[in-house]
């Protein structure tokens, strides 16, 4: 998972919404993204809506209800802009 690039999908299990992400960097697979989630220190990823819950809920609220899935892997020649236009598509399968 370190090596591959993807399209993934976070989703809250409490109300059901869902945020498409990418891991599309030439350095970054899915992996290392999803540890940025996974940081103990900073469960948000960078993500501004993610600081958001973490300011209005807690830790224990993310580290219980969200959920991470794999929507599409890409092999690491995959370009960028191929990534970001299957994460973009997909952003618009998922909306509620």
């Amino acid at each position: 998972m370190s090596s591959v690039k993807g399209v993934y999908v976070i989703t809250d299990s409490i109300n059901g919404k869902l945020y498409i992400g990418s891991a599309s960097g030439n350095s970054e697979g899915v992996w290392q993204r999803w540890g940025a989630y996974a940081d103990i220190k900073n469960l948000t990823g960078g993500n501004i809506g993610f600081i958001e819950i973490l300011e209005t809920k807690n830790e224990e609220y993310i580290q219980k209800n969200f959920k991470y899935s794999i929507v599409e892997i890409f092999d690491t020649k995959t370009k960028v802009e191929t990534i970001i236009e299957r994460e973009n598509g997909n952003l618009k399968e998922y909306e509620l």
